[in-house]
């Protein structure tokens, strides 16, 4: 359900108005529930604000360590608020986290940090629903197997809306990959924009590190001189790392494995796994499988070594949408959003 943000805030007693993006008000505690993730630079956890309120709904707190040093700690807050900015402007997307306050504190040993609030807490990221849906098929949960197949089917035009919904705001997510999409029930949302980067989800049943997942999942213009990665975050890329995300959820709709897709293109012994390398080898994983045609009508053009050689993220988000990319409307189940 897409909830506006003065909706969202009394659910959670966070309180209302200006306040919401500045200081923390004195009188507001906030309990911490269960560690989400931890990083370098601070920790990521599920918080609620204290008090009497059983009907509180719950949120997200991220933690972000400022630097040490004047001119360090000055380009660190000025990047936490143009993170802020970011969310509040993209927010009212039904598929993007809402953020609902942020505030500064000073530790008794004279550390800096700045916290983060966003909603919904998610149950786990795409790298978590891709093994809960094998496990659930190993088991032989049928009808459970069933219900997830047709969320995934749902979530390919969710994701393409909100990454066209961003780009229409001049925003670029810069790092999509399963870790950055959480879910709630059958309600998909991109999540972690800006300094978001450095952290580790702890839910993620994935062993890949945080910066390797980065980097498989980024597009050939990304690199330079072929073994250097410096991070360029065009539209276009963000298109291209859609596409791989698209992969994955493809394969596990027809119950393929995210490993032996990994093993499939990458082969023993092939150094640096970084899908843009091997683009060539995805046409022949989904060769003999039922949904090749969807692959090479939606998705291989997403793949495209050039960026100008890819759709838009609208042109994506309309293709599914028109064309039934499943022979259906497959309605969003937030929310009616195909013209958001």
């Amino acid at each position: 359900m897409n909830r506006s943000l003065d909706e969202i805030s009394r659910l959670c007693h966070w309180k209302t108005g200006p306040q919401n993006f500045s200081e923390k008000p004195a009188d507001v505690e906030l309990i911490s529930l269960k560690l989400l993730g931890k990083g370098s630079d601070g920790e990521v956890d599920e918080v609620r604000v204290s008090g009497n309120f059983a009907d509180a709904e719950h949120f997200v707190r991220k933690a972000i360590s400022i630097r040490w040093g004047e001119q360090e700690a000055k380009m660190n807050k000025l990047a936490i608020k143009r993170e802020v900015e970011n969310l509040k402007k993209v927010s009212v997307h039904p598929h993007i986290v809402k953020i609902i306050g942020w505030y500064q504190e000073t530790t008794k040993w004279g550390r800096e940090f700045a916290f983060l609030l966003t909603y919904p807490v998610g149950e786990g990221n795409l790298d978590r629903f891709f093994q809960t849906v094998k496990k659930a098929r190993l088991k032989g949960l049928h009808e459970q197997t069933a219900v997830y197949r047709l969320w995934l089917k749902k979530w390919f035009y969710c994701l393409a809306s909100a990454l066209a919904f961003m780009h229409a705001n001049n925003l670029h997510h810069k790092d999509i990959k399963p870790l950055n999409v959480i879910h709630r029930g059958d309600c998909i949302y991109f999540t972690d924009f800006g300094s978001s980067r450095s952290f580790e989800n702890g839910q993620s049943t994935c062993t890949e590190s945080y910066a390797k997942a980065t980097m498989l999942f980024a597009a050939p213009e990304a690199w330079q001189n072929d073994d250097e990665y410096k991070p360029r975050h065009g539209s276009k890329a963000d298109v291209f790392s859609l596409g791989l995300l698209f992969m994955e959820m493809m394969t596990t709709l027809f119950d393929g494995d995210i490993d032996e897709l990994r093993d499939f293109v990458f082969g023993n012994g092939y150094g640096k796994r970084q899908y843009c390398r091997v683009t060539n080898r995805f046409e022949g994983w989904f060769k003999n499988r039922m949904e090749r045609g969807n692959f090479n009508t939606y998705i291989k053009p997403m793949l495209a070594d050039h960026k100008d050689d890819r759709p838009s993220a609208e042109e994506v988000k309309m293709n599914i949408w028109q064309n039934c990319m499943w022979g259906e409307v497959m309605a969003c189940p937030c929310k009616d959003s195909q013209n958001e």
